[in-house]
């Protein structure tokens, strides 16, 4: 009876509109990051993943974009009958012949491979978890490395080579998923408690996303979508389990200092 009316109590913290039990956390305080973020239950989860959606659109308009403006290069050039070598690009304006020329390797598979192997890996492997989690883990560490290969890349545009902040955000979601799953396989294949995976999959999180955004410096949608999420799993579990709530703010701060480090 003691312990019906401690559930009760705990489950009736959800009245609060800043508890967001509907996440994902059961009243014991367990958290589940796979359903955080895979299954969103609040606006707050809703937000990021549309956002995530929503960067990575962006991204496929401006490709495209780019593989429009190249075409109509090429086609101007291919309208040019008298064969002339055309002087350099700092002898004057650009013609279309040193146009095409810059777009040359711009839009080709090997450029698009990495992204397009990460996305089919990611939108594989959540379904694969409850049956052959071993798959599923080694699909999403091929999803993580394919988006983030991407993003470290860069956009190459025109000869130009630009961080992309919308793709970033977008695999900042990808890498969040990509932890959400080795906190599920660490639980099933070591028999290890729930808390104990999640905070180590959440520390995994906030180390690699530091030194991430190292690597990518100014292109900060990266740590901006991995705070977000953090953010999320905080909110979730301050009023059932203070200590995934405290581990995520200290993991939001030191990513911060890690955004701040790479942008000044």
């Amino acid at each position: 009876m003691s312990q019906s009316q401690t559930t009760v109590a705990v489950a009736g913290l959800s009245d609060s509109p800043f508890s967001l039990l509907d996440l994902g956390v059961d009243p014991l305080g367990q958290i589940d990051l796979m359903t955080v973020l895979l299954e969103p239950g609040h606006w707050i989860v809703w937000g990021l993943l549309f956002c995530a959606m929503a960067g990575l659109c962006v991204y496929v308009a401006r490709r495209l974009q780019d593989s429009l403006r190249a075409r109509r290069a090429r086609l101007a050039d291919a309208g040019r009958q008298d064969g002339r070598e055309l002087a350099p690009t700092a002898a004057g304006p650009l013609t279309a012949r040193s146009m095409a020329r810059l777009y040359d390797g711009d839009q080709t598979f090997a450029e698009y491979a990495p992204l397009l192997i990460g996305l089919a890996a990611s939108a594989v492997w959540p379904w694969l978890m409850e049956r052959w989690p071993l798959v599923a883990q080694a699909l999403a560490l091929v999803a993580v490395i394919g988006v983030l290969s991407a993003v470290m890349r860069g956009r190459r545009s025109a000869g130009q080579i630009t961080q992309s902040w919308s793709l970033g955000f977008f695999a900042g979601w990808v890498w969040l998923s990509g932890c959400a799953a080795l906190a599920r396989f660490l639980q099933d294949q070591t028999g290890a408690s729930a808390t104990t995976c999640t905070i180590l999959a959440i520390l995994v999180c906030a180390g690699g996303t530091f030194a991430i955004q190292l690597h990518l410096g100014r292109n900060t949608g990266f740590s901006v979508a991995v705070i977000w999420g953090l953010i999320a799993i905080a909110a979730a579990t301050i009023f059932v389990n203070a200590v995934f709530a405290t581990v995520a703010v200290l993991c939001i701060a030191y990513i911060a200092l890690g955004l701040v480090r790479a942008t000044t």
